[in-house]
């Protein structure tokens, strides 16, 4: 038998008496089964003969992975079923030693960060590109990328790794064409928003076509894979294999989901398919619905491509520009979601993001055109104040780059304090400090709290629509620091 789903099925159809785990024993034991179906519950199975082993697979995990493998233009393919998070972690425990550098850009996934905690990495921060058109941040530029990987010819001062996050939360992939990769530096990739890329020539590159040696997709964010289930990739040449499965090891658990696998397994299946919808979907019902929405007075639509060189946009990622509308994204977003029955995807002061697939139909997307033009012209009669954020305030240049004092592991093992923010300079932070927006980490932990940080964080304080992730509030900001 060549399919997990076809094994799990067997079992099923076998009716067994079932004196193993799971203990609801295929649902008679769970209350949830009138939520989620008797279904879910008969194929929610452990490592039975047949069915394989996720940790040592021999037939129907591994024939499916290496299926993936081909269809995701890699030379192998692990299955993750504690999400993108657990094999990032992985592929960075497994690519670079305690003490070594490792490049990484500002705006990390917090998977990444927990990574160099977890590894004793000493990060090695890329800049990110926040132009002052754009509400939100963009990616890291390509000529950033270039430097980090040219100006260390010292190789004392080389990375172990270079690390990115192609594409951003907002689809804002980095012209990878325009990058001089270093064959004997590994390129991992947070691939997490581009599992779709693959299916269609419209879409950015994916990482299997811009020299990518590992790279991370979380299958259920734009497939049709269930929540938490995800796929790291890898090419053979730098890696070995046998550390990063050790790794995956680790930090997966040793009950994996089957109904996770099965749904990663499906996607597989799903492949021609996937290549004929999103395809069809991008050159007709994406390009309307963004020209409607272009239409909309008031509204615009996050482009890369009209802003700055070195970048490119998956369409299918809609960031609505608000500062024209002087409408926050808060505001609009509890509009969407009480008014019509609109929940987007993420939200800050100056935009909302909404994600789309082929699956979204014709009816859906006019929904959507339709209550944003009843919003936009009903302004007055929705209370809509001007409550965005001043873009002078996040740009680029005003975010300070801290220095690293010790490595984000030295730091969470230290004894921590509270202190008030003004009281903080000299001080070596213990959390991580993110205003959104821009997204960016103002301090990550190890960093010396230096007078330009403190004046960055206490003017984003004026601004009650930022959002300050790692402050403490009473009568005043506080923040922890190393005792």
């Amino acid at each position: 038998m060549d399919s997990l789903q076809q094994a799990i099925d067997e079992y099923i159809k076998n009716q067994y008496s079932r004196y193993h785990t799971p203990g609801h024993i295929g649902g008679e034991g769970s209350p949830a089964i009138s939520l989620l179906g008797e279904q879910v519950f008969k194929a929610d199975l452990t490592e039975l003969p047949g069915l394989d082993d996720l940790h040592a697979p021999e037939n129907v995990i591994k024939n499916a992975q290496s299926r993936a493998a081909q269809v995701f233009g890699a030379d192998f393919t692990h299955f993750l079923v504690n999400g993108s998070s657990a094999g990032i972690i992985a592929m960075i425990l497994a690519m670079v030693e305690p003490g070594k550098k490792l490049a990484v850009p500002r705006n990390a996934h917090r998977s990444v960060y927990h990574g160099l905690i977890l590894s004793g990495a000493i990060p090695e921060y890329i800049p990110v590109e926040v132009p002052k058109e754009s509400p939100v941040a963009f990616n890291i530029s390509p000529d950033e990328l270039n430097n980090t990987i040219s100006t260390n010819i010292d190789s004392s001062k080389t990375p172990e790794a270079v690390l990115i996050t192609n594409p951003s939360y907002h689809g804002v992939a980095i012209d990878m064409n325009k990058v001089a990769l270093d064959s004997n530096i590994p390129l991992l990739v947070d691939e997490a928003h581009g599992a779709h890329f693959i299916f269609s020539k419209d879409l950015p590159p994916d990482a299997s076509e811009y020299g990518g040696d590992l790279w991370v997709q979380s299958t259920h964010k734009t497939l049709g894979s269930l929540t938490q289930s995800s796929m790291l990739h890898g090419i053979e040449n730098l890696v070995s294999r046998e550390k990063l499965a050790f790794m995956l090891q680790l930090v997966q658990t040793t009950s994996p989901s089957y109904p996770l696998m099965a749904s990663l397994e499906s996607v597989i299946e799903y492949a021609d398919k996937y290549h004929k919808h999103w395809q069809e979907f991008i050159s007709n019902r994406l390009k309307y619905i963004r020209n409607k929405i272009c239409e909309i007075p008031g509204l615009q639509l996050v482009t890369p491509e009209q802003i700055t060189t070195g970048f490119k946009l998956d369409p299918s990622k809609l960031t609505i520009d608000l500062r024209e509308l002087n409408i926050s994204g808060y505001k609009l977003s509890d509009l969407l979601r009480n008014e019509f029955g609109i929940q987007v995807e993420l939200v800050d002061s100056n935009s909302i993001m909404l994600m789309l697939t082929p699956y979204h139909t014709e009816r859906e997307l006019d929904y959507l055109i339709n209550s944003l033009e009843t919003i936009v012209n009903n302004k007055n009669s929705y209370q809509i104040v001007n409550n965005t954020v001043d873009k002078q305030l996040v740009a680029k240049t005003d975010i300070p780059y801290p220095q690293v004092e010790i490595t984000p592991r030295e730091a969470v093992y230290q004894e921590g304090e509270y202190i008030e923010l003004s009281e903080a300079i000299g001080r070596v932070a213990q959390e991580f400090v993110i205003p959104y927006p821009p997204g960016i980490p103002a301090l990550v932990p190890g960093e010396i709290i230096t007078g330009d940080v403190y004046e960055y964080l206490n003017k984003l304080t004026e601004n009650p629509e930022i959002h300050i992730q790692g402050f403490y509030y009473s009568s005043s900001s506080y923040i922890k620091v190393i005792r």
